[in-house]
């Protein structure tokens, strides 16, 4: 059983990723909540409700072309009906002209309702070190 949840959860994280990839805020919408709540890096801004977390990534995606998004050290902790998600990344991007490169890790808190994971709190961490 545990497996099954650890493959719906990580299907829901590729299946948002892809998304915004490529422009789709509605598959990115199906990841989240619409209460989940975003601490952006630096603890601060806080963003509550799914439309405020879609509006980062429709910000994002309006102002950057990315280059290259990679995911590694993936990690899952389920207990229950939480689960905890954290992945590496290695982005780059070109945004006003100019190319960026960085790694962080994302961090999902999720909830289990009936049958689907819904992640309730998401926060990235900058990091010098992705394997």
């Amino acid at each position: 059983m545990v497996r099954d949840e650890e493959r719906a959860i990580w299907d829901a994280v590729e299946r948002a990723n892809r998304g915004w990839l490529r422009g789709d805020m509605d598959a990115v919408s199906e990841l989240f909540d619409p209460d989940v709540r975003l601490v952006a890096p630096g603890l601060s801004p806080i963003l509550d409700g799914r439309e405020a977390v879609i509006g980062t990534y429709e910000e994002f995606a309006a102002a950057a072309t990315v280059d290259r998004f990679e995911i590694k050290e993936r990690s899952l902790l389920v207990r229950g009906d939480v689960a905890v998600a954290t992945y590496c990344f290695d982005i780059a991007y070109r945004m006003d002209g100019e190319g960026h490169a960085e790694q962080g890790r994302e961090v999902l808190v999720f909830a289990r309702s009936a049958s689907e994971w819904r992640a309730v709190w998401r926060t990235q961490v900058p990091t010098s070190g992705c394997r």
